[in-house]
């Protein structure tokens, strides 16, 4: 009886020498006959047997998915988890079937987790949920990352879309007869064409990141980034209406970075929110203010169906572009509740006090919304709806001689998840809306419908 070191040679002889390996053990193993004994090998916990195995096999072919797969396997057994990435990424990247990629993608994100490397597992997760066999193992993914997502101390997302918009520039959808008053007295005309409204295509793109910087049983702490950009592309129309101006005069990005508390203020309660941030804007590529943030929230809940949370948020911004600063106090307030068919209904309310000695940006409003989503999907879609109605009253406005100025907004939301498409884990979202804002002064009348997509993380 050959002992295992001589079983193995004879092996390796079977593939570079048949007849002489015949010689040796009197039957020449084909390479898939070698390949399942590599197999049989991890099965019988013998995994440096079967790493011997699956080295012969890619002395034979370098990037054999099934043996780089087989070596990885072995390699997380022999807790080389540094090699089995090194296999399975190979694996992956190798001329593989979508089982192979699959498997492959699994193997690494394991590893990458024993090594305490999650951020990294939780990519190769998405790469291995985009090419899972069935229903079943696709969740197993899920799983699997909700758990790296609740160990790992970064947590990040990302977020971008293209949203064709029939009003880009916040202009009016007033064009002439337009009534003001400057500082010369009152005057009847027209807006330029870069003050009315402006059609086009938003760019956008951002992210938010944080870091778990303490956790006990009673409370978190977390230190928080985030980053957005906009910009714009003009329609034909737009271009006709203002040649002067370019989309990316009107594109605005914002960097901010914080700190975020949760904690459990007495036994049975939900947890308590505090929260605070200071960043920085610019417009049209120029430096445009500065703010700092903070917010308390707390959530109610009445029964396992409904909810109830409110918020109190306070904002100071400093404009770097010569405009009066706005200090603003806001208190929202909202209650869910989930129906007997798993759908979700909720309602919303927020008050804000804006002060300002630009009397523009100095108002009250209130705001009310209500938002109905559905838990089915309807011919591949699932969707949702939302309605939002605002006034906003001001004590004043240089654009009237006498009088104040008072604004009034509807508006209509739509967002459908595509249920049956998905890419890496994240499924694309159409998002519609029309709103109308109507005002006193003409300057103000601003019509907006926009409809776009972006992708949302499937878990």
């Amino acid at each position: 009886m050959f002992s295992r070191l001589y079983f193995l040679a004879a092996m390796l002889l079977s593939i570079s020498s048949p007849v002489l390996a015949q010689n040796l053990s009197g039957d020449a193993l084909s390479p898939q006959q070698f390949y399942n004994l590599g197999l049989a090998l991890m099965q019988d916990g013998e995994p440096q047997d079967a790493a011997n195995v699956a080295d012969v096999l890619l002395l034979r072919k370098s990037d054999d998915p099934a043996a780089l797969i087989l070596r990885a396997e072995a390699a997380i057994a022999l807790n080389d988890f540094s090699g089995a990435i090194r296999f399975a990424r190979t694996a992956y990247y190798a001329q593989t079937s979508d089982v192979q990629k699959y498997a492959s993608a699994r193997l690494a994100a394991l590893a990458q987790s024993q090594l305490k490397q999650d951020s990294r597992a939780q990519l190769w997760l998405r790469r291995a949920r985009q090419y899972a066999p069935n229903a079943q193992t696709a969740e197993s993914v899920a799983s699997d990352y909700r758990f790296l997502r609740d160990r790992n101390p970064w947590s990040s997302s990302l977020r971008f879309g293209l949203t064709p918009s029939s009003n880009i520039n916040g202009g009016s959808s007033n064009a002439s007869g337009v009534t003001s008053f400057g500082p010369l007295g009152e005057f009847t005309g027209s807006f330029s064409g870069d003050a009315r409204a402006l059609s086009g295509l938003q760019i956008s793109a951002g992210g938010d990141t944080s870091y778990r910087m303490s956790m006990s049983d009673t409370a978190v702490t977390f230190l928080t980034a985030s980053a957005d950009i906009r910009t714009y592309t003009l329609s034909q129309s737009a271009k006709e209406q203002a040649p002067e101006v370019h989309g990316h005069d009107f594109s605005d990005a914002t960097l901010a970075f914080g700190f975020k508390h949760r904690r459990f203020l007495r036994p049975g309660a939900r947890p308590t929110d505090f929260s605070v941030r200071a960043g920085r804007t610019w417009y049209g590529g120029a430096p445009y203010s500065q703010f700092a943030e903070g917010s308390v929230g707390q959530s109610f809940e009445i029964d396992p169906n409904n909810r109830i949370s409110a918020s109190l948020n306070a904002q100071r911004r400093v404009s770097l572009a010569d405009n009066a600063p706005v200090s603003t106090v806001s208190l929202n307030t909202r209650w869910r509740r989930n129906l007997q068919n798993s759908d979700a209904l909720s309602f919303g309310i927020n008050v804000r006090r804006a002060k300002s000695d630009d009397f523009d940006s100095d108002y009250t409003s209130i705001n009310y919304r209500a938002f109905y989503n559905f838990s089915e999907s309807f011919a591949g879609m699932r969707f949702g709806f939302g309605l939002d109605a605002e006034t906003r009253d001001f004590d004043a406005t240089r654009f009237l001689r006498s009088g104040t100025r008072a604004d009034k907004s509807i508006a209509l939301n739509m967002s459908a998840t595509f249920t049956n498409w998905e890419f890496y884990g994240f499924r694309p979202v159409l998002n519609a809306q029309m709103k109308r804002n109507h005002s006193n002064v003409d300057r103000f009348d601003r019509d907006f419908i926009s409809m776009g997509f972006d992708l949302r993380s499937s878990f």
